[in-house]
């Protein structure tokens, strides 16, 4: 992971991932930007730097990867000054895909461990969604995401297997979705499914689709309408944290 820490810690936490399909990850066009931007206003972001399978790691690797993060940020909290109960996860496209497996699937065994740091909850305070790879059933089947993890050829198990709505319960942590209604990639469908799916559940989410952006926009330029998504989503949390205050004093 790369940590970005900030002058004047807020408190909260942030672990990113960036998109490009499981083959590769976008660092200088999602990741690192966000991260950057998130720095500047006070949370200490982890720019996680995952297995890829098509680097010849086997599909779970970087679901391995993700979860072991949160896990060492949550146990590590104190040395970086932030809250053990404001620790998000952010990703997009295939990242997306990566970071909502996490936020829904956080005791999931994917890798044996016997360190400190197994002693912590891998589960997301939050989770932000940017375009994001839910589905990898058909009309979905198109996507690197799908080729990477499921193969050409899956079995209806394993796309089901490998779908974030599929593991959308009433626990789910709350989770903000942004999609482009113009994306050739991964449109709204994706993350209009998931926020059915957990809305369905009882769970808090929230769905902004933007008129026009296409796909891996990252923060998007000034002249976009969508690059407004991260003063959103600082909106959002911060709802989001008051009411977590609000439910603990009752």
């Amino acid at each position: 992971m790369r940590v970005y820490r900030p002058n004047h810690s807020n408190g909260r936490a942030v672990l990113v991932c960036g998109g490009g399909g499981y083959f590769r990850i976008q660092l200088w066009k999602e990741s690192t930007p966000i991260a950057l931007w998130l720095q500047n206003r006070g949370y200490t972001v982890f720019e996680l730097l995952y297995r890829l399978p098509n680097d010849g790691w086997e599909a779970s690797a970087p679901f391995a990867d993700a979860q072991r993060a949160m896990k060492i940020i949550r146990a590590r909290a104190a040395d970086f000054g932030i809250r053990p109960d404001a620790i998000g996860i952010m990703g997009f496209s295939a990242g997306g895909h990566l970071a909502g497996f996490t936020a829904l699937q956080p005791s999931r065994a994917l890798y044996s461990g016997a360190d400190r740091f197994e002693q912590a909850s891998a589960r997301p305070d939050f989770a932000a969604l940017l375009f994001p790879v839910v589905s990898l059933r058909k009309p979905f089947d198109t996507t690197r995401t799908r080729k990477e993890i499921i193969g050409e050829k899956p079995t209806r198990e394993a796309e089901d297997a490998w779908s974030l709505d599929t593991y959308a319960t009433k626990d789910a942590p709350p989770t903000i979705i942004f999609s482009a209604a113009d994306d050739p990639i991964t449109p709204p469908a994706h993350g209009i499914s998931l926020f059915q799916a957990l809305r369905a559940k009882g769970a808090p989410a929230e769905l902004h689709i933007f008129g026009e952006g296409g796909h891996g926009w990252g923060l998007g330029t000034p002249d976009q309408t969508l690059s407004q998504w991260p003063e959103l989503f600082a909106a959002w949390l911060e709802t989001q944290l008051r009411k977590n205050v609000r439910e603990e004093e009752q």
